[in-house]
């Protein structure tokens, strides 16, 4: 949303997953923190819908190893909310003739203009709701209540996936696949989008951090 001032890459085996509520350090005193949401902080499974969910904030953070002082919600700077972008713009590069490196989309800052800056939020602090080390308290009733959006968002995903093979086994050409893809795309984007914004807005849990 608006101009890009910086991006950055996070190198990530094929099976290895984007890393949280770590820093990721610039400079020898300045690293950044990506925190995930009290709702999103217990995942394994690091999927998100993208453009419609809020899935943390970016903080800045001392460097302890130069400085020996610790990140904490209290001297930890708010940058930006996190919103998940879209792997399916994702592109291949080829940095040598025997290596290959495939560049996915995964988070992205918002600008001020979006809509969705604050709305999963109902304070202008945005970064109150967050806690710099995921240090967060759980009741049963939280751990159940994301449970069940996890599980019902995961077997609607598996529908969606087991419909779209069906497409590509009876496709008898490149053409009648993209055409029978796209039909089907078309049809169940906006379901499974809507479906799944569903679920993880109806995961109601206090997100109000304790300092």
């Amino acid at each position: 949303m608006g101009k890009v001032d910086y991006e950055a890459g996070v190198p990530c085996q094929r099976r290895d997953d984007f890393v949280w509520n770590t820093d990721y350090c610039i400079s020898p005193t300045t690293c950044f923190r990506p925190v995930r949401r009290k709702k999103y902080a217990t995942r394994d499974m690091a999927i998100y819908l993208p453009f419609a969910t809020v899935v943390g904030g970016l903080f800045m953070c001392p460097n302890f190893r130069a400085t020996g002082i610790n990140c904490t919600n209290e001297n930890a700077v708010p940058i930006k909310p996190l919103i998940a972008d879209f792997s399916g713009y994702k592109w291949t590069e080829y940095p040598s003739y025997t290596s290959v490196e495939q560049q996915v989309p995964y988070l992205y800052t918002p600008d001020m203009l979006d809509v969705r800056f604050r709305r999963p939020f109902s304070s202008e602090d945005w970064s109150e709701f967050l806690d710099v080390n995921e240090d967060y308290d759980w009741s049963e009733d939280d751990r159940t209540a994301i449970n069940k959006a996890v599980t019902d968002s995961l077997n609607l995903l598996h529908g969606y996936l087991d419909a779209s093979d069906e497409v590509i086994v009876q496709a008898t050409s490149w053409t009648h696949w993209s055409n029978m893809f796209g039909q089907l795309e078309g049809a169940t984007r906006k379901l499974v989008s809507k479906t799944l914004r569903s679920m993880a807005d109806r995961i109601s849990i206090d997100e109000k951090r304790v300092r």
